[in-house]
This record gives C-alpha cells, sequence and structure tokens, in this order.
C-alpha cells in the first residue's frame, strides 16, 4: 500500500463530475479517484469527521 498525504482546500470535484451545490463540503465519507498515466488507480475512500 502506499499513503500519500495531501491539502484539501474543501473544493469540490471537477465540473465534469456529478457534486453537490457550490461550497466547501462537510462531513461525511468522500471517494477519491487519482489518474497515472500507463497504470490502474483504484478508487478510494475517506472520512472527514468534523468541520
Amino acid at each position: 500500500m502506499i499513503t500519500h498525504t495531501v491539502d484539501w482546500d474543501r473544493g469540490q470535484s471537477a465540473p465534469q463530475c456529478a457534486t453537490a451545490p457550490a461550497g466547501p463540503v462537510g462531513p461525511g465519507t468522500y471517494l477519491v479517484e487519482a489518474a497515472l498515466p500507463g497504470t490502474k488507480v483504484s478508487p478510494a475512500s475517506f472520512t472527514l469527521a468534523k468541520d
């Protein structure tokens, strides 16, 4: 398993993705998907516990 930590401004998905109403996201479970040319990358979920 590879772990990578990123800073997230709680902005929402790219315009072509299904998104909730505008504004920062709140607590909940989210799905992250990454793209890496030539490699299959599986989606992963994470839980944001509080604002």
